[in-house]
Order: C-alpha cells, then sequence, then structure tokens
C-alpha cells in the first residue's frame, strides 16, 4: 500500500513539473505567437476555407458524447476540412465517423517529453487549422492550438481544474465555463455558438460496418441467441476501483434475471477483462455468455445494437449502448449522474443518496473514495438494480 502511494504521488508529481515546464515555455514564447497569429488574421478564412481542429483526448464515453459535435459542425459548414486529435485507445469509436476528414492519434510512446511535443507540432502544422475547439480544459488543449497559430481558438473554462490549467486559459480566446449541470454532450454543443452553430441535434452517434454486423450477428447465433430474446449485455468492470460493485453481485443479478424474466445474458468487455468475465460465470447458477476480447472496441457497437438491455457500472460501453438507443441501467456509484448521460433518455441511474454524493465529477476525476467507504457503490443491492431494470421493461416493453 506505501509503495501504491509512493509511486502515485511520483506520478503525480512528475506530471505536475511537466505541466509547469511547459506552461513557463508557452509564457516565454507568447509574444513571438501573437505576433504569428497576427500576421495570420490579416487573411480572414471564409467558411468554405475552414480547417478545424477538434482536440477530445479523453476516455471512450467523453469521445461518444462529442459525436453530435462532427455532424453539426459538418451540416453548417460542408465543405469545411475537420480533424480530430484523439487518444489511441478511443479510436475505434469514430473510425467509421462519415463527418471526420481526418482522425489523428495522439500517440504518447511518440508525442512523450519536449522532443514528442514538436514533432506532435510538426504533424498537426500540416494543415494550416483556422479553428480550435478543445472539449476539455486541460493543459495540452489550451497551449496547442496557440504553438499551431490557430487565430480562432475555443475552449472551456473551469473552476475546478489544476491551477497550472487555469493559468493556461489565457492562451485561449472564445471561452465557455464547464458546468456540472449539464450533460457532457449538451456541453460541447454548447460551445459550436462560437461557430455560428445554434440549435444542434444532439444525438450521438456510431457508425458499424456490415462486416461487424454479420461478425456480430454469427456470433450470436453460435451462442444460441434469437431476435426474440431479451437479451442483457453486462459489462463488470471499468478500470477505475471507486466504481467496482462486485464481482460477485453481477453474478447474483444474472442469474436473477434469467430466472425471473427469462433473460439470456452476454458479458461484455475487453480482453483484458476476460479473467474477471470468467470469475462472475463461475459464480453463477446458470449459464451465460462471454464475449469479453471477442470484437474489439470499433465492433462492439455491432454486438450492443442487438441488446435488449445493458447494466453496467459506469464505463465507456455505457455510453455506446446509450448512443445506439439501448436501454441503460448505470451503476453510477459516486459519479455526478447529471453530467454523465441523459436522464431524459432509456436510463436509469443506480446509487445510494449519501451526505458525500456525488463526489466525483468530470473535472477532475477521482479514483479514490474520499471518506473511505465506498459506500455509494457498495450499499447498492442487487435488488436495487433489478428494480431498475424492472421499471425500464414496464416502461419500454422489452
Amino acid at each position: 500500500m506505501a509503495k501504491s502511494l509512493e509511486s502515485n504521488f511520483l506520478t503525480s508529481l512528475k506530471f505536475y513539473a511537466e505541466n509547469l515546464f511547459f506552461l513557463s515555455l508557452t509564457y516565454f514564447f507568447s509574444p513571438l505567437l501573437y505576433f504569428f497569429i497576427l500576421l495570420r488574421g490579416f487573411k480572414k478564412a471564409r467558411p468554405g476555407d475552414f480547417k478545424i481542429l477538434i482536440i477530445q483526448i479523453a476516455k471512450i464515453g467523453d469521445l461518444v458524447c462529442s459525436t453530435p459535435v462532427f455532424r453539426e459542425i459538418k451540416k453548417k459548414y460542408p465543405n469545411a476540412h475537420l480533424a480530430v486529435l484523439i487518444i489511441a485507445k478511443t479510436r475505434g469509436i469514430i473510425f467509421q465517423n462519415p463527418y471526420l476528414d481526418e482522425i489523428i492519434v495522439l500517440d504518447e510512446s511518440r508525442y512523450r517529453g519536449l522532443t514528442g511535443f514538436f514533432r506532435l507540432l510538426k504533424k498537426l502544422a500540416e494543415v494550416k487549422f483556422n479553428i480550435s475547439v478543445s472539449l476539455a480544459p486541460t493543459l495540452l488543449n489550451n497551449i496547442l492550438p496557440l504553438w499551431l497559430g490557430i487565430p480562432k481558438r475555443i475552449s472551456f473554462i473551469s473552476k475546478y481544474v489544476p491551477k497550472s490549467v487555469r493559468w493556461s486559459f489565457i492562451f485561449t480566446n472564445y471561452r465557455k465555463e464547464f458546468l456540472r449541470t449539464q450533460p457532457a454532450f449538451r456541453q460541447y454543443l454548447g460551445v459550436l455558438r462560437f461557430i455560428g452553430v445554434e440549435n444542434p441535434d444532439e444525438k450521438r452517434e456510431l457508425f458499424i460496418s456490415q462486416e461487424t454486423r454479420k461478425k456480430a450477428s454469427d456470433f450470436l447465433l453460435k451462442n444460441g441467441v434469437s431476435t426474440n430474446d431479451f437479451l442483457v449485455g453486462i459489462s463488470v468492470s471499468s478500470g477505475n476501483p471507486i466504481k467496482d460493485w462486485g464481482l460477485e453481485k453481477f453474478a447474483e443479478l444474472a442469474d436473477k434475471l434469467i430466472e425471473n424474466l427469462k433473460a439470456k445474458i452476454i458479458f461484455i468487455g475487453s480482453g483484458g477483462e476476460k479473467e474477471l468475465v470468467s470469475q462472475t460465470t463461475a459464480m453463477m447458477r446458470n449459464s451465460s455468455a462471454s464475449a469479453a476480447g471477442v470484437f474489439s472496441l470499433e465492433e462492439v457497437g455491432g454486438l450492443m445494437e442487438h441488446l435488449k438491455l445493458f447494466i453496467s457500472v459506469d464505463t465507456g460501453p455505457l455510453y455506446i449502448a446509450n448512443a445506439l438507443d439501448v436501454p441503460v441501467v448505470d451503476i453510477i456509484g459516486p459519479f455526478n449522474v447529471i453530467e454523465q448521460l441523459d436522464l431524459n433518455g432509456k436510463c436509469e441511474a443506480v446509487s445510494k443518496d449519501l451526505p458525500c454524493f456525488p463526489c466525483v465529477h468530470i473535472m477532475p476525476s477521482v479514483y479514490v473514495c474520499r471518506e473511505g467507504h465506498f459506500r455509494c457503490t457498495k450499499d447498492v443491492s442487487v435488488n436495487d438494480v433489478y428494480e431498475a431494470v424492472l421499471r425500464l421493461k414496464k416502461k419500454y416493453d422489452f
């Protein structure tokens, strides 16, 4: 435990040291960077010449919530060049997205440190972007557009982020506060007013290939699932210990759904979650299927669109299901559900209303329980989740 705390402390210390270094470097060169932007500004870009860079280097759920942004920009400016900067592990979410002209992957091994930063600048400078939209207030999101000489730099501000990030807000020139009272997708769309996009459609979208659909159909056929079955997908992990509900509870819930509602259960997860799924199914009385590691992130939507219901702790696949209009039960734990999902949609959020709830927000994310008890997740019973399933089942008649 002590070694783990020491490791986390050293990692945090290194992170803040790097942030301060890049922040200081940007302040030092900012007069020159602003002069370069001023020179570019003499030539005003027309809508047909827009080259727009979206920066979304957060996780799966955040990228799913960003998909309306791509569509609404292209609807308004169909001839604009639209690119997005993402992290490698989320690429599968938007691989088939027709609204994007370019997907740029932030390879951490290639773009690490000072030399990596300038290597990234060189890559991004190949397209002379004149508008940037940063969908989270981070240091990189705020300084990168300035170094690229982008005249119109749109970003979020937040009082909840570290000081090093707040000190970088000055490098953006169109800002919107990130609120804790709206879902992320609505906030992302809100910054588009700076480029003339009004009354946007909030629908999240995923695009699935025919090859993926065939793979999903073959998998279901092999596992004896028909279109009339009450097919329930379950994801047992999120990679964040503060969200863990307990494998034994997932096993008990799956058995209850099978025995009471004649459900067929498919456990969904990455290859790294195979062992967790195996441990869960070993505790069950009834048989189920595992798709853990069978479908990539790009492909998992092809399987999930067959589901009648998806149950999970708060994790990426939950947002995929929500975008595909699959009813979801979100064991939300300590998270502020208002920021996470559209509660007017097919969603039931389950938690315990404690004095300390909610304690986790999109900004900043937290990986430890400040009270040390994790009760907002651990005190959620199997029956609490089962009743949420019944409410959705009654409301949507699936």
